[in-house]
């Protein structure tokens, strides 16, 4: 773990560098590069393993900012990173461009406005095809932004669903596919542990089921069925409803997992809850939850209650496997169609497509090691022991009070009594 850490620390140092290198002085006195700019740099290029790891971790450690926690090549181009903290040897930055050039940078800004797999496709050599029509913006992934919880104040569950629950949910669920995977694996990665490759592996099916932009229930009760949750028909409907958290009738992805990794969500809930469920659970857990409804709000709640001990190296793994997960998704779209057109062209497609779907299992070897120190040395604290120690300080509070009452009592009585 030292050594990733050192690594991180050593690409932290050098981004500093690169953006006194590259970059110029902003109205607020700080060195400031447009994402592409830096993105597109040779030196940058060769040096950093994933940019956007290193831009997150160092954003984290209050080096660098940048709105939102999302650049995509091509998307967000434009987007300035700030440098908040130059190295020591860094020289006054350069004054900021003339009123008239800042504002033709703010155009260009608000120009761009294509959504991700638009970006990707470019970025994969779709150039070679006729141009489209512009596409809408796409829904940006969901990283950070409001801390949620939706304990009350004494710690105990919610009674059911809240505004701010449903909201949030549905901000991360209008998300990309490959965005709601990715919250859901930080949300529960300690819990799933080794079985988190296989939530990658459900997307890949959901999409070739065609589940891109999410399925009816029809659709997600035949998928639920042939991934092993063998239910009957009525049942199918009941959970699907359950968990089809807007009531739009499609079951996106984050939707679907959900329903799959039901029995692990609410003993995840219970856990975190303990000390109000002394009975232990509400329902019945076993069998793999068949049947079982009007769970859907601890289900929301769980997941967006992101556990403690996530390291920054492992958010910053995920994300960069997110990431080379849409490019990849995208780059097989453009192969795919060309390969469909057939010729000489079309065949080279299809080798390429071969070896692309092989896949290069360099992140998530990144991930699993990076997962590996995290558990042995991460205090999730989201079970009994967080819970525990609550009820301990509070009756230690509760404790001290009482002692301070007690003395006070004495002190009139020794008053009263002329002692």
């Amino acid at each position: 773990m030292a050594g990733l850490d050192d690594k991180i620390s050593e690409e932290i140092e050098q981004l500093k560098r690169d953006i006194v290198r590259i970059g110029a002085g902003n109205a607020d006195g700080k060195y400031e590069v447009a994402y592409g700019t830096l993105f597109d740099d040779p030196e940058v290029e060769q040096f950093y393993e994933a940019l956007l790891g290193t831009l997150k971790a160092a954003k984290k450690q209050g080096v660098v900012d940048f709105k939102g926690q999302m650049l995509l090549k091509g998307a967000h181009d434009a987007v300035p990173i700030i440098l908040l903290v130059p190295p020591g040897d860094a020289p006054e930055p350069a004054a900021p461009a003339a009123p008239a050039a800042v504002e033709e940078a703010t155009e260009a800004v608000a120009a761009v406005s294509v959504s991700d797999d638009a970006a990707a496709e470019e970025n994969a050599g779709a150039a070679e095809e006729p141009a489209a029509a512009a596409a809408p913006a796409a829904a940006p992934a969901v990283r950070g932004g409001a801390k949620y919880s939706g304990a009350k104040a004494d710690g105990s569950p919610p009674d059911g669903f809240t505004d701010a629950m449903r909201e949030k949910f549905n901000g991360i669920a209008e998300a990309d596919c490959d965005s709601q995977c990715e919250f859901f694996l930080k949300s529960f990665i300690f819990a799933l542990g080794d079985n988190w490759k296989d939530i990658p592996v459900l997307l890949k099916d959901y999409r070739k089921a065609g589940g891109e932009t999410g399925m009816n229930h029809v659709q997600a009760a035949d998928f639920l069925q042939k991934h092993g949750k063998t239910r009957t028909g009525s049942e199918r409907k009941a959970e699907l409803s359950d968990v089809d958290i807007n009531s739009d009738g499609i079951i996106s992805f984050l939707e679907y997992l959900l329903l799959h990794y039901k029995v692990l969500i609410l003993n995840e809930f219970y856990k975190r809850y303990e000390m109000f469920y002394e009975s232990g659970p509400e329902e019945d857990l076993s069998n793999d939850g068949i049947g079982l409804t009007g769970v859907g709000w601890k289900l929301v709640d769980e997941l967006l209650t992101l556990p403690r001990g996530m390291s920054p190296q492992l958010e910053a793994a995920f994300e960069s496997f997110t990431e080379q997960n849409k490019a990849k998704a995208a780059k097989i779209k453009v192969l795919t169609a060309k390969a469909e057109k057939g010729g000489v062209k079309g065949m080279a497609a299809q080798n390429e497509l071969i070896i692309l779907e092989k896949g290069d299992m360099t992140e998530t070897n990144r991930i699993e090691l990076t997962l590996q120190a995290a558990m042995r040395k991460a205090d999730k604290r989201r079970g009994s022991q967080a819970l525990n120690e609550q009820k301990a300080k509070a009756e230690a509070e509760l404790k001290a009070q009482h002692d301070a009452q007690r003395a006070k009592m004495a002190a009139r009585r020794a008053m009263f009594e002329g002692k």
